[in-house]
């Protein structure tokens, strides 16, 4: 395919220019799919979901969407996998819950079978646990011809959500009165015991404490009798 040189100057926008150019040439065969992983992420994290091109065509770009629960996973981006070679990716949000990727090659290189790229989302610290699916659609498969590749297949992928126990401390505020003031960030209605120490090796256990709103607002009153302080906090089981 002879390609126009204004292509060149659309930065990122090439890759779309170049499918969409393609398309007006013609299909041919080759058996095709395009499929996605399935992980586990904790709420509040973010996840690498893999996407896989099986193909016995000799495929050069391919740009497809990915569908998932907004409310639950945040923006995403695309990092390349073990396919490919000279290729660059793009990638976009044309709305909620749908990621758009676009892989291509300036040279023609030719992609190969494996992880066609990874895709990283984010996990609202409130979404719900369980399995969430997550789909493919709009795939677009071109071969160095600048010719679409037909059939392909889509097959969706699930991630699998738990409850993220860790908590985290805030920074350690010392009032006048010698009381340390600390926010623990944990899950929603979980308890958690929290522990001082003077040398990071002997712990001695405070109040235990439970996450209202996100939070616990700790006050350590016995603060005061100790030069310095350690603090963590722990699951209570």
């Amino acid at each position: 395919m002879k390609r126009n040189p204004n292509l060149a100057r659309l930065g990122s926008g090439w890759a779309v220019a170049l499918l969409a150019t393609s398309l007006t040439l013609g299909l041919t065969k080759g058996d095709s799919t395009l499929s996605l992983g399935h992980t586990n992420g904790l709420t509040g994290t973010a996840i690498a979901l893999p996407i896989q091109l099986q193909s016995d065509a000799k495929i050069v770009s391919v740009q497809y969407d990915v569908l998932f629960n907004g409310a639950s996973l945040g923006p995403a981006l695309a990092t390349s996998g073990n396919a490919v070679s000279d290729h660059l990716i793009n990638f976009s949000a044309p709305g909620p819950g749908r990621q758009r990727v676009v892989v291509y090659s300036p040279k023609n290189a030719q992609l190969t079978n494996g992880i066609l790229a990874n895709l990283v989302l984010s996990i609202a610290t409130n979404a719900p646990v369980g399995v969430t699916t997550i789909t493919l659609t709009n795939a677009i498969l071109a071969n160095a011809q600048g010719l679409r590749v037909q059939p392909v297949s889509l097959l969706p992928g699930s991630l699998t959500i738990s409850l993220a126990l860790t908590a985290r401390l805030g920074s350690i505020v010392l009032s006048t009165n010698g009381q340390a003031h600390f926010q623990i960030t944990g899950a929603e209605g979980r308890e958690y015991i929290v522990q001082a120490s003077t040398n990071l090796v002997n712990w001695i256990s405070l109040d235990p404490a439970t996450v209202s709103n996100g939070v616990i607002n700790f006050v350590d009153s016995s603060a005061r009798s100790f030069a310095y302080r350690f603090y963590r906090a722990l699951v209570k089981p």
